[in-house]
């Protein structure tokens, strides 16, 4: 336990918000309380990342603070998720894209039950998420879920956990697909850094690109000249302009 002193102005200004703030606790003690709390975390469990002064942003921006009022004085609690190896999960969001197969001449695409794919780092164990359950979450640098989720293994007949890891004969046994024709509405995904597009199309095209400068409520893009490509069902598109 630390002691920390406020002014009650202070304290309750803290509280309205219910989130740590470098003028309560400033970088280089944050990061020096949080170094001696790591020497007695159990087996097992380690803080979100590094305990620098420069790293002291997540942890403004992942703590949470309450408070406790006793008969002699106000004690603050200042709440910060740890990461535990079997509790830590990256959160993939699910895109289904039409592809062209070759054995039935026509456009297929997967019928995925759910959007949201939560995967183990040690890659053994999965979890399927909806929105409503994504919404329970706390959305930041981290998103912290609640602690009840359902664990699969990655032997799990299922059609998401299949196809993240590559097995296609589970794949065709467990996922629904359905036909489509060359007409569907093409598909453009862009990825957050603004580096690439996944796009699936109906029909090969060549897209050309005009010289200057093309802006749109989304992007901002330089484009050189004569830039032209040739897009094929689906595929990867690659950005090397500045965005």
């Amino acid at each position: 336990m630390f002691e920390l002193k406020f002014n009650v102005t202070q304290l309750q200004e803290l509280l309205d918000v219910g989130k740590l703030t470098n003028v309560f606790i400033n970088p280089c003690n944050l990061s020096a309380i949080l170094q001696q709390v790591s020497l007695q975390l159990p087996a097992g469990l380690s803080m979100l990342t590094g305990l620098t002064d420069e790293e002291m942003h997540v942890y403004y921006t992942a703590a949470t603070v309450h408070n406790v009022a006793t008969s002699k004085n106000i004690r603050l609690f200042v709440d910060i998720p740890l990461k535990a190896a079997d509790r830590y999960f990256e959160l993939y969001q699910v895109y289904s894209l039409p592809f062209f197969h070759r054995g039935i001449n026509k456009f297929v695409m997967i019928d995925g039950e759910f959007p949201y794919l939560v995967v183990a780092e040690s890659r053994q164990f999965f979890t399927l998420m909806s929105p409503c359950v994504l919404s329970k979450c706390t959305q930041d640098l981290y998103t912290v879920c609640p602690s009840d989720m359902v664990l699969k293994t990655a032997g799990e007949q299922n059609c998401l956990i299949a196809l993240f890891l590559g097995k296609m004969d589970i794949v065709l046994k467990k996922c629904k697909r359905l036909m489509l024709n060359e007409s569907f509405e093409p598909v453009w995904i862009r990825s957050l850094d603004i580096n690439y597009w996944v796009y699936s199309l109906g029909t090969p095209t060549c897209h050309g690109a005009v010289p200057g400068d093309r802006t749109s409520s989304d992007f901002h893009v330089k484009l050189p000249k004569d830039v032209r490509w040739n897009m094929s069902y689906i595929e990867i598109l690659l950005l090397s302009y500045t965005c």
